[in-house]
């Protein structure tokens, strides 16, 4: 209610930013901003200011944190078992790895860009990878809030059924997708000499 009377520009606005907030707070469930925005706003406006909402947040947290990268060391209290799980996906693709983890539901993905701050690497590729691993899941979940307010149960099972097949299929490529992956840094390795 609150968003329909303050006008679409305005509640587009606050869409974007409980997006980010969302990503900022770790507390807030993403799937919950994304399918109220599907029911009020329908799939597209939805999908549009909950998915740039979410990368802003993210890039936003992850500089932060870059910034203050001591702090958040000593926060997270890298141990030898998070040092290990940094060192492999330094060594594997650390756009690709994350690209997958903002795939996967129920993760929370603000714990994301805060882990990110501290493997290797950059800002653009960082985005690159927020912008491609979450644009499935935040579509299907505004369009699945989009079907909800039209009482189309089946569409919504098929939406979040979709999810599930997807992450299913990731999971059990996953050595085929890294292994790839290794086969073309190794390329570019013998390409450029190093």
């Amino acid at each position: 209610a609150y968003l329909n009377a303050e006008g679409e520009l305005s509640g587009l606005f606050s869409v974007f930013m409980m997006s980010a907030l969302q990503v900022i707070s770790i507390f807030i469930p993403g799937i919950a901003v994304q399918v109220v925005a599907g029911v009020i706003y329908g799939w597209w406006k939805a999908f549009a200011m909950t998915y740039l909402g979410f990368i802003f947040g993210n890039v936003l947290v992850f500089s932060a944190a870059r910034r203050f990268s001591g702090v958040i060391k000593d926060l997270m209290e890298m141990t030898n078992r998070k040092n290990s799980l940094v060192d492999k996906i330094n060594n594997y693709s650390p756009a690709f790895v994350l690209g997958l983890a903002y795939m996967i539901p129920g993760i929370p993905n603000g714990f994301i860009p805060y882990f990110a701050s501290q493997i290797n690497i950059a800002l653009k590729p960082f985005t690159v990878a927020v912008a491609v691993g979450s644009i499935v899941q935040i579509l299907l979940n505004c369009i699945a809030g989009h079907y909800l307010i039209r009482k189309n149960v089946a569409a919504v099972v098929a939406v979040f059924g979709l999810q599930v097949i997807l992450i299913y299929l990731v999971a059990k490529n996953r050595t085929k997708f890294l292994s790839w992956i290794s086969s073309r840094q190794t390329g570019k390795t013998k390409d450029t000499g190093a």
